[in-house]
């Protein structure tokens, strides 16, 4: 039986998905967790930064080949490209055209990039699994903190909307503080005025803790391409944990809620945010989100993407080109 099993798995795609890379959450939402799911169906390695990959078909997850490592590329692979939070502003994806003319698929996590990506590849969508939820739902802790969490790198809209609001409770900030000997004060990373601000250092495992105490999430998201264009993957994870979020209303993210039948509360509406309506209706669509946007469905739509393209030509392929762009027209 073992034999055959394995027989049967060699006549599986190969796959490969990379470049591995360790604690950048990209690539643990997307390889990482996703490669069991997608091992049912295929043969899949993952790839190191700077390794050749070889398969029918390689997943490539925010950082993109270099150019010699571009030319090693099997000729007959077909690229699917997932630039998770790459590209810092249009000119950027045109610098990268040959590249991205290069790609079977590219699969954005934000529907407002579609239209940059469109001219050069065809475009599939795709949320990230719910990933930071816990396991049993759990009571809100209604006199508790709000919680933000994110990258230091995200955390300058945030400091600006606060400093010039007037917070009701505290506000735990949830972080990664690369060196966890030395004290980081909310002073230091921007904050000033009266509110009561909490630092804490970021782990899964304290992530998940954190929402215990908190009464409600918060986010700010700011005006440049990065911020404007990001995934909704942390209100997706907020709602489904059943906490209460508020973000400011022109959030790709709130726009992305909107269209799944769900609308995220203004941090400047206390009375509707902290409200029971709010409350519940958050927990309902939360549970809805976490089957919705379970791993294994996420996988599912991956799955979906790539036997599409294991039907169809190299992009670079004349003839599989003009049809591309039959279609786009």
């Amino acid at each position: 039986m073992n034999m055959i099993a394995s027989v049967d798995r060699l006549q599986l795609p190969q796959i490969a998905i990379g470049p591995i890379m360790p604690t950048w959450g990209s690539w643990e939402w997307l390889g990482e967790e996703l490669i069991p799911e997608l091992s049912q169906w295929y043969r899949v390695t993952p790839f190191g930064r700077g390794e050749t990959p070889e398969g029918r078909i390689i997943i490539i997850i925010k950082h993109r080949p270099i150019h010699t490592e571009m030319s090693r590329l099997p000729k007959t692979a077909q690229l699917v490209f997932c630039p998770v939070d790459l590209y810092g502003s249009v000119a950027e994806i045109d610098a990268d055209a040959a590249f991205l003319r290069r790609c079977s698929r590219i699969v954005v996590h934000c529907r407002r990039l579609r239209r940059y990506f469109s001219p050069y590849s065809l475009v599939e969508e795709m949320d990230h699994h719910v990933r930071f939820v816990p396991e049993h739902e759990t009571p809100l802790s209604r006199d508790g903190y709000l919680l933000w969490v994110g990258s230091r790198s995200n955390l300058s809209p945030l400091v600006e909307w606060v400093n010039c609001h007037r917070l009701t409770r505290k506000l735990v900030v949830l972080t990664n503080l690369e060196d966890r000997s030395k004290a980081v004060t909310a002073a230091s990373l921007g904050f000033v005025g009266t509110n009561e601000i909490e630092i804490d250092a970021w782990s899964q495992q304290r992530h998940l803790e954190r929402l215990r105490g908190a009464a409600a999430a918060l986010d700010i998201k700011g005006a440049d391409f990065r911020q404007r264009h990001k995934p909704p993957a942390k209100a997706i994870d907020f709602i489904a944990a059943g906490i209460p979020l508020a973000m400011n209303q022109d959030a790709s993210s709130v726009e992305h809620l909107a269209e799944l039948g769900f609308t995220i509360a203004s941090p400047e509406d206390l009375l509707y945010w902290f409200s029971d309506e709010y409350v519940d209706e958050t927990r309902r669509f939360g549970n809805a989100l976490r089957e919705m946007l379970s791993r294994s469905r996420i996988a599912c739509r991956l799955r979906r993407i790539i036997d599409t393209v294991l039907t169809e030509r190299l992009p670079h392929d004349s003839e599989s080109s003009n049809s591309r762009l039959l279609v786009r027209s």
